[in-house]
């Protein structure tokens, strides 16, 4: 995880908690929330892209049926994610956070996500801890 990616997800958290006096560095200079919205949704995009680019490599190294248990996984897994961060970010609802709350949970999910795949991708034969 990036120094970088660390300060906008406390960024999140600490604009989740009613009555938050500080905010983080990268984005503190964000003039209005929309441009703080924007700036956290940058770190999802990111995630979001290794996690594709994981996952694709992944998916060419596994065999046929190892691939299909992979694609319905991670589509499961996706599905588990939207609904996971749309709860976290709910007590927004309706408010300029919301944004903020939802792409800092996909970001840390995400992330979370493609370490396991990565742990996948290059385990180690006989290593029985791989993608955990």
């Amino acid at each position: 995880m990036s120094a970088s990616f660390a300060r906008r997800m406390a960024l999140a958290l600490l604009l989740a908690i009613p009555a938050a006096p500080a905010l983080a560095a990268d984005c503190a200079d964000s003039k209005t929330q929309a441009a703080m919205n924007a700036c956290i949704k940058g770190d999802f995009a990111s995630a979001d892209k290794t996690l594709n680019t994981l996952y694709q490599r992944l998916l060419k190294k596994l065999e046929p049926e190892d691939a299909k248990l992979l694609q319905a996984a991670q589509r499961s897994w996706i599905s588990f994610r939207d609904k996971h961060c749309a709860f976290v970010a709910n007590p927004n609802s309706g408010g300029s956070i919301y944004p903020t709350v939802f792409a800092s949970c996909a970001a840390s999910v995400t992330t979370t996500r493609a370490a396991q795949l990565r742990g996948r991708l290059y385990c180690q034969e006989g290593d029985m801890g791989c993608g955990s």
